[in-house]
């Protein structure tokens, strides 16, 4: 298994234990000043959140590993996805 699965194994159980029923994925800052905590971090992988509006903002991966975890955590939730 490569380092590149196993650190999105890591973050994709951590989302779902964190948050079960899913949870909104965005890949960019909100621009209106919601209140953010860092939640999980990992080398450059950064995940926040916001409780107030329960939605996430994840940085650090590639396109393809952002909407791997997305596909895996957003369940019926709306979400970003990376085109």
């Amino acid at each position: 298994m490569t380092a590149e699965i196993t650190r999105l194994h890591k973050i994709i159980y951590f989302l779902k234990k964190e948050f079960p029923k899913g949870i909104q994925c965005f890949y960019t800052r909100n621009i209106v000043g919601d209140l953010m905590e860092t939640i999980y971090q990992d080398g450059e992988v950064i995940i926040d959140f916001c409780s107030h509006y329960d939605y996430i903002e994840i940085f650090g991966l590639s396109k393809e590993e952002y909407n791997e975890v997305v596909n895996q955590v957003s369940k019926d939730r709306w979400s970003d996805i990376w085109e």
